[in-house]
């Protein structure tokens, strides 16, 4: 009887042991190290025996230490990409090294992190061309090393806007020529080193981000050509009369007392759009020769002063919108000149400087203006 009954219990010990085994606490934190790859027969990565890499084609169904940095389900892409804290797209077989890990993309060219070891990225890789960062938790990003290769580099929020400070050390960076950062607060942004910085995306306009900054330190060799603001910039944020080099800005929602781009002879492009908080603001465009076209959306001027923009055109300026107080429109095409008079609010114009453009105080298209008299308007 007994040596049964000893029997019994051993049998059910072991039952509950073999069942305990299989199954994980609820309450087991995310492994933070990236799992040993599955091996593949269609160019996954499977250099995974030190437990320092892994790629795209692992499937988190064979994720054996419970980590979460799998670089991509290809069966449910979606879902992880929106369960995961942040997401890296990198080019087709491309590899990235955070955090001393090296990563290699699925086919989607996605890798997707999950933790809060992934709050701080130190990102290396010396053969990635292009690279885009999406997350909502990151509190610093650091690129010290040279990535020699890197020319497209994004940091975005995946929400409209994170209230959040994002510190970046972007030193190892010479040779990006287009980088957008949006969706974060971010503080001082030092591009000393990026002289072949072309293009700057300061902000999103599609998708919208809110996108603040402390100060913007533009290349030491500035060749920046074209800037996009969604931003409530200020002179004290970004110096906008130091882009000897710059073709086209578009500020969007900026902040500024006056905008101006005093050493940007090759200018063609100015918009301004919906400042904050409507704030009145001095636009002086002065001595651009090539400038073609001038759109404002919702904006009011208290002086717009134009002088040598002769190839200023009324096909491409977009004014919608547009109080001024002050006009001068010296040495620019007339036709350029005639679109700005018919855009501008009537009621708002209280002075202006219309020089040798053949025009008439009264007759169009100086025709309306409620504050224009001889005494404030100069034509000759």
């Amino acid at each position: 009887m007994n040596r049964k009954f000893l029997s019994l219990s051993l049998v059910v010990a072991l039952v509950l042991g073999a069942s305990s085994c299989g199954k994980k606490s609820s309450n087991e934190p995310i492994k933070p190290n990236p799992t040993t790859p599955v091996p593949s027969n269609n160019g996954g990565s499977n250099n995974g025996s030190n437990g320092n890499t892994t790629t795209g084609e692992n499937n988190s169904g064979n994720n054996n230490n419970g980590g979460s940095t799998n670089a991509g389900n290809t069966n449910s892409g979606n879902a992880q990409e929106s369960n995961a804290d942040i997401t890296l797209t990198v080019p087709a077989g491309k590899s990235i090294t955070i955090n001393r890990t090296t990563y290699t993309a699925n086919p989607q060219n996605k890798i997707f992190l999950k933790g809060r070891s992934f709050t701080k990225l130190a990102i290396s890789g010396d053969d990635l061309p292009s690279l885009d960062i999406s997350g909502n938790n990151l509190t610093e990003v650091q690129i010290k090393e040279e990535m020699a290769k890197l020319t497209k580099l994004r940091i975005v929020s995946k929400e409209r806007h994170v209230n959040q400070t994002l510190a970046l050390d972007l030193s190892g960076l010479t040779n990006v020529t287009s980088l957008t950062l949006a969706g974060y607060n971010f503080g001082t942004v030092d591009l000393s080193k990026m002289s072949n910085l072309n293009e700057l995306f300061l902000g999103l306009r599609a998708p919208e981000k809110d996108t603040n900054f402390a100060k913007v330190i533009w290349p030491t060799n500035n060749n920046i050509r074209k800037i996009l603001a969604r931003s409530p910039l200020t002179e004290q944020i970004v110096d906008l009369n130091n882009l000897p080099n710059l073709v086209e800005a578009r500020l969007i929602s900026p902040y500024f007392g006056k905008i101006s781009f005093d050493r940007s002879t090759k200018l063609q492009l100015v918009l301004v759009s919906n400042p904050t908080g409507s704030k009145n603001f001095d636009l002086e465009l002065k001595n651009h020769p090539d400038l073609r076209d001038v759109s404002l959306n919702g904006v009011t001027a208290k002086k717009l002063v134009i002088t040598n923009a002769p190839n200023l055109s009324s096909q491409e300026s977009n004014l919608r919108g547009v109080t001024v107080d002050e006009l001068e429109l010296t040495g620019v095409n007339r036709d350029g000149v005639v679109k700005v008079l018919q855009s501008i609010d009537k009621n708002g114009l209280k002075k202006a400087v219309l020089p040798n453009y053949g025009f008439t105080l009264g007759t169009a298209p100086l025709d309306g203006f409620s504050h224009l008299n001889t005494s404030n308007v100069t034509l000759k």
